[in-house]
């Protein structure tokens, strides 16, 4: 269950370093063993512990689960370990939390533990455009579920979806490969020429080690 899987997160963060360091895709660490070398606030700890129980109740009553419970294995939809799609030649990752189709529409699902984001609609609309290429001709249904809350929204889909897509994921690829040296062999330019940010937004930034570290 959530707490067990917390726990082993807090032991992997306290025992594991090392293998952090030699795997950090493999191996579970919570940020504040790897940035301040200590356990998490116990304020944050009580703060998770009441956030727990609010969110698995609410995602079990969203009214999805019968819906998925009706259509059986002909609603299935499986989301690829690294969904992508194309956009000028650059692989762009992008998947949902959950698919599944219900009359001849494609329910894209995200989960949402935390507060509303600004971007949080278009964040669904690329992963409902990344899994329409995989089921072409069906109706999307782009839906964000805020489990801390109870609350839903459906972002409407855009006429267009793909120049959409396009128009709102071009400009952060062309400004990525402005940092490229040489784009086919994905060399970066000199470290000096990237752009810096404030110190007082550093304590935010899960890259906090490694720049330290340079």
């Amino acid at each position: 269950n959530t707490r067990t899987a917390l726990r082993a997160a807090w032991r992997s963060s306290r025992d594991g370093r090392a293998a952090f360091e030699r795997s950090p895709k493999r191996t579970t660490m919570l940020r504040s063993f790897y940035i301040d070398d200590s356990p998490p606030d116990q304020r944050e700890v009580d703060r998770l512990n009441e956030k727990i129980p609010t969110c698995t109740a609410n995602l079990l009553a969203v009214a999805d689960w019968e819906v998925i419970a009706e259509c059986g294995a002909d609603g299935c939809v499986l989301i690829p370990d690294f969904a992508h799609f194309f956009l000028g030649g650059v692989k762009v990752f992008a998947a949902p939390d959950l698919v599944y189709v219900a009359e001849e529409q494609m329910h894209v699902i995200d989960w949402k533990s935390g507060r509303r984001g600004d971007d949080d609609d278009l964040q669904v609309l690329i992963s409902a455009y990344c899994l329409s290429l995989e089921r072409p001709g069906l109706e999307l249904r782009p839906v964000l579920h805020y489990l801390l809350t109870g609350d839903s929204s459906r972002p409407e889909v855009p006429g267009g979806l793909d120049e959409f897509v396009a128009d709102l994921v071009g400009p952060g690829l062309r400004a990525m490969r402005d940092l490229l040296v040489d784009p086919a062999e994905n060399a970066p330019l000199p470290e000096s020429e990237f752009p810096r940010r404030e110190s007082a937004l550093c304590a935010y930034c899960n890259f906090t080690g490694l720049c330290e570290a340079g």
